[in-house]
């Protein structure tokens, strides 16, 4: 009698543990790889569209909105925008120079002519998105924010940059490159959790 109450007693707690960890799969979702920044931006194209696990160093909040940050490995070289998606508040400026592990999903922006002809016409149309977004490039100084299009918004990649002149530096990149596009990777955090050091 014995045997079978601690067998039903084994059984259920087994049967518990089951269901418990069958509960965080669906809960997680999604497979998550952890990767390192410069292994994530040499083989970008790889990664985008799914979740990334990745830690490094805040080198920048922006002040204005706190929608986006810029984390680096080692180098300033080795650098990727997160980006908050719509369901999170902010990322708090006091989050510069911590190291933090974020958890998102890798998207790619790609840039050709249409688009920048496009972004030009929302400038001199004279079009403003709801809340008058702003470019914000990743730094901190005055007139680090230029009234721009929804286009400019997406194109912020942290160079302190007019709309305008910079559409002229990526037609220069474009012509560079060799390609019929650019590139630009980022990251859209789905958690994030600073590590203390």
């Amino acid at each position: 009698m014995k045997k079978i109450v601690a067998f039903a007693l084994l059984s259920l707690v087994f049967g518990a543990a089951c269901q418990n960890r069958e509960k965080k799969n669906e809960t997680a979702g999604q497979k998550v790889t952890e990767v390192s920044i410069p292994d994530l931006l040499a083989q970008a194209d790889q990664y985008v569209g799914n979740t990334v696990k990745i830690t490094g160093m805040v080198q920048h909040v922006c002040k204005e909105t706190g929608k986006r940050m810029f984390l680096i490995d080692r180098t300033p070289e080795n650098r990727i925008r997160i980006d908050v998606n719509p369901d999170m508040g902010t990322f708090p400026v006091e989050l510069e120079g911590s190291t933090v592990e974020v958890i998102g999903e890798m998207k790619v922006l790609r840039i050709d002519e249409t688009y920048l002809r496009q972004w030009e016409k929302e400038i001199t149309s004279g079009e403003k998105l709801a809340g008058d977004k702003k470019i914000h490039t990743g730094g901190d100084s005055a007139g680090s924010h230029d009234e721009s299009s929804q286009l400019g918004e997406a194109a912020d990649q942290g160079t302190h940059t007019a709309a305008k002149e910079q559409i002229a530096r990526y037609r220069e990149q474009l012509a560079q490159s060799g390609s019929d596009h650019l590139s630009f990777y980022s990251v859209t955090c789905l958690e994030y959790r600073e590590i203390e050091e």
